[in-house]
């Protein structure tokens, strides 16, 4: 039987050869960016779920490809091609909200030419609008929430000519029978495998590599996780909310993790590994032990985080970088209480500045988070939060725009009121676009400050001696971490930034 896991690309021509593309599997949050046809996308995260579980498969001898259309570029038509050529008895992949038009659109291509393969269609817009999409004739199965472990086990049914099973998350319909069944979570995480990295983007074309994330300092850099969910309630949280429904943060155990690190020391060329976790650091005793455990048995290595400062201490930081920590990315969103207060976000903005700071002077390059058009953003909040991101102490910073994701708290509260229009899904995107009708803003208020903000904030920090300083020792660390194209590409963006009209 022959199984394809898939990432379906989704391009949007635009003018002088330039086109709309989406981040899909292995981001929390789909959204777009513009890039020429035959340009890389600056961003391209490793499809966590996909990795996952054909590692599963493998390990269960079935026969798998893997297809990452995204990773290698490729345009729709391409991708469709590429999967005729495998003609797969099973396709799974996952869809999100502003793609799942052009996904199942480029499903109706495949199944008109592969007819008996079987779709199975995962990810947060599946979990939510399972019943909508299995109205599609292309649609076999849908699975909601955490799909490896039962798409494991409906390959295994499938494979003894059992199509219909029972399976947690599981949901079809056969004639005039509905299944439905409820989503579960994976209670102990060391029962997955490490990720079939040797597999990706595709069996043919396999360069772990090609996966990057530009806070990286080092390259190659390969992306792990350690956790699985959040402890806190943040209300536009896509995964936390849809995904996992607020369930328990688990984790890795520090042995586990370290034994993978070392395995990949063994086995692959890394420079550093990034940890792009919901947040690394949402339980301290958990880091300590990963920490303790690369220590203890005296692995020098450079890594980094997606993590969070609402839980972490001096001392956890501190720990951290002792154990090679080099760069922590972590989420401020606003810095107006009522604001913060709305999202339920419990941030302590003294103690932001203190661990930023703290960061600084260990050496760790830091990235914040921020997020314009949250619940009860006002132009002056909005102006405040831009001023707070420009005066912390940190290397880098990302602005974008909340986007309301159909299952999260946000978006329900606003689908109450009657505040949430678009025309079309791929209006949800939360690097561009806005599809909020705000009380005490304009849409465009939103924009325009999104439109603006990275190039004020690289402008303040020319401004600052220190913040100089340390970019020119992160650069040093850049160059002789990957090499004098991605020095001079990192020196690019900076002009972009400094002397654009925005």
């Amino acid at each position: 039987m022959n199984i394809l896991l898939g990432n379906i690309p989704t391009e949007i021509p635009l003018e002088n050869g330039t086109e709309r593309y989406f981040v899909k599997a292995g981001s929390r949050w789909p959204f777009a960016g513009i890039k020429r046809r035959e340009e890389q996308p600056q961003y391209i995260p490793f499809p966590f779920y996909l990795g996952f579980l054909a590692a599963l498969l493998v390990r269960e001898k079935f026969n798998v490809q893997v297809l990452d259309g995204y990773a290698l570029n490729l345009t729709i038509d391409e991708f469709v091609n590429e999967c005729l050529i495998h003609h797969p008895d099973i396709l799974l992949f996952e869809t999100t909200t502003p793609t799942v038009e052009r996904d199942l659109q480029a499903v109706l291509k495949i199944k008109s030419e592969c007819p008996s393969t079987l779709i199975i269609v995962t990810g947060a817009h599946a979990t939510l609008e399972f019943k909508e999409i299995l109205k599609e004739p292309t649609i076999n199965y849908v699975i909601r929430g955490e799909y490896e472990a039962t798409a494991l086990e409906l390959v295994k049914a499938i494979s003894l000519d059992n199509l219909y099973p029972e399976l947690p998350g599981l949901c079809y319909e056969k004639n005039d029978k509905e299944y439905f069944g409820e989503p579960e979570l994976i209670a102990d995480l060391n029962w997955l495998p490490l990720p079939e990295y040797r597999l990706f983007p595709s069996n043919q074309h396999a360069d772990i590599n090609v996966y990057w994330d530009g806070f990286c300092q080092k390259r190659p850099a390969i992306q792990m996780l350690s956790s699985r969910g959040c402890p806190f309630l943040c209300n536009f949280c896509l995964w936390n909310e849809v995904i996992y429904q607020h369930g328990k943060y688990r984790f890795f155990s520090a042995q586990r993790l370290v034994n993978d690190i070392e395995y990949i020391r063994d086995n692959f060329f890394v420079k550093e590994y990034y940890f792009d976790d919901d947040t690394f650091t949402g339980n301290r005793k958990k880091v300590h032990d990963f920490c303790d455990e690369i220590m203890k048995r005296n692995i020098k290595i450079s890594w980094s985080a997606m993590c969070d400062f609402m839980g972490s201490d001096e001392d956890l930081i501190r720990h951290m970088a002792r154990a090679g920590c080099i760069g922590i990315k972590f989420g401020v969103e606003s810095s107006d209480a009522t604001v913060l207060k709305n999202i339920n976000k419990p941030i302590n903005l003294d103690k932001i500045k203190r661990l930023t700071a703290l960061c600084q002077d260990l050496g760790i390059k830091t990235h914040a988070t921020f997020t314009f058009g949250l619940l009860g953003d006002t132009q002056q909040s909005m102006v405040q939060t831009l001023d707070f991101a420009k005066k912390l102490s940190t290397e880098s910073v990302q602005f974008s725009i909340n986007t309301p994701f159909p299952g999260t708290t946000y978006y329900k509260l606003l689908f109450r009121e009657n505040r949430i229009s678009f025309q079309d899904y791929t209006e949800f995107d939360g690097a561009s676009n806005s599809v909020v009708d705000y009380v005490d803003l304009d849409r465009q208020d939103v924009l325009d400050i999104h439109n603006r903000a990275k190039s004020e904030w690289f402008r303040y920090q020319l401004k600052k001696p220190d913040w100089i300083w340390r970019q020119l020792k992160i650069s040093v660390r850049i160059l002789r971490g990957q090499g004098i194209i991605a020095f001079l590409r990192l020196v690019k963006q900076l002009f972009y930034y400094v002397f654009s009209n925005v």
